[in-house]
């Protein structure tokens, strides 16, 4: 009888284990994707809007912005932020200790660094963007300058934070490897 409940807390700490470790991949990958996101507009998209006339350039990022709000994006940004506390926690529940802390200063870090600037700062100004009207703008150079210029920086800061989230969460998975109790 002792041998059988010993196979089957072996089960369950094994099933709690690999469920922990399915959840911590998974929320890595939403990280992965939403830092390469930022780094694409980083290196890429900003660049390319500034090679255009200040008049394509705001209209694109218009449309972009237009069209940004959809549920491929949404998955991934708001998904991140649900996925590492849960994975934190289903560490937690695999009694494994440093992934659980590391994953939840990796959530932090996604949120203070690129949830908060996003909603506090991209995104206002992405909103007084779009309220312009092409034909009433007046000086084109300027304002897409004063906007692209600002807008970033702040990128540049969601991509930073990110990315340092992506790192410390693999600190994570890395150290459910050596199935670490402390």
């Amino acid at each position: 009888m002792d041998s059988a409940n010993n196979s089957a807390r072996l089960n369950i700490t094994s099933s709690v284990n690999a469920g922990a470790l399915l959840i911590s991949v998974t929320s890595l990958i939403s990280l992965g994707l939403i830092s390469g996101f930022f780094y694409t507009y980083l290196c890429s998209v900003i660049f390319g809007l500034n090679a255009i006339t200040p008049l394509a350039a705001i209209e694109a990022m218009q449309g972009i912005n237009n069209t940004i709000r959809n549920p491929y994006f949404a998955v991934i940004f708001f998904g991140t932020a649900l996925l590492l506390p849960i994975a934190a926690l289903t560490q937690w529940l695999a009694q494994n200790k440093r992934a659980t802390i590391w994953l939840f200063v990796a959530a932090f870090i996604y949120v203070a660094g690129a949830i908060v600037p996003t909603f506090t700062i991209n995104v206002p100004m992405n909103d007084a963007l779009g309220f312009l009207q092409l034909s009433d703008i007046t000086s084109p150079q300027e304002t897409w300058t004063n906007y692209s210029d600002r807008w970033y920086i702040w990128n540049a800061v969601r991509t930073v934070f990110s990315t340092l989230a992506l790192a410390i969460g693999l600190m994570a998975v890395t150290s459910t490897s050596h199935v670490s109790k402390k």
